[in-house]
């Protein structure tokens, strides 16, 4: 795993330096160019979360924000109006720091429909789960959305 990421970060380190010589004789700007603009951390570790995470889970999650914020245009006008007192598109993740309504409702969204459907769990002690003892070793699966959509969790609106 670890010399997997160590490689993955080469890569990034190369095309990181490409697209600098690049850049001198290019316009272009893209999600790469904005990137390049974080420090050499910041930038190693969303190229490997880009790489590792894949972009299915993060197309799904951002569709069922976007279908959330359809849904309930108020709070797309709230979201709206937060980018526009930010004064421009969103760029760093300072902005993004500075769109706390925003980051909510991507992570309500998440709540309400998660990418994965289980996650999968390793008891290291015994443990008792809903009554029944569970012994070390054991492995469980939690079903997240139902969890996720417990009264406890807030329901099943999205808020």
């Amino acid at each position: 795993f670890h010399s997997g990421v160590h490689r993955l970060s080469e890569f990034g380190e190369d095309l990181a330096a490409e697209r600098r010589a690049e850049k001198e004789s290019t316009s272009r700007v893209d999600l790469l160019s904005k990137l390049l603009q974080l420090n050499k951390e910041d930038l190693q570790g969303n190229l490997v979360t880009f790489f590792v995470a894949g972009s299915d889970t993060t197309a799904l999650s951002m569709s069922w924000c976007l279908y959330y914020l359809c849904v309930y245009p108020d709070l797309q006008a709230r979201a709206r109006a937060e980018v526009d007192l930010l004064g421009h598109d969103p760029e760093t993740s300072e902005d993004l720091d500075n769109l706390p309504f925003i980051g909510s409702c991507l992570i309500e969204s998440i709540r309400l429909q998660p990418a994965f459907i289980a996650l999968g769990h390793e008891a290291i002690t015994e443990v008792s789960v809903g009554g029944k003892k569970v012994a070390p070793g054991t492995k469980v699966v939690t079903l997240l959305r139902k969890h996720l959509r417990s009264s406890a969790e807030g329901g099943s609106l999205f808020k």
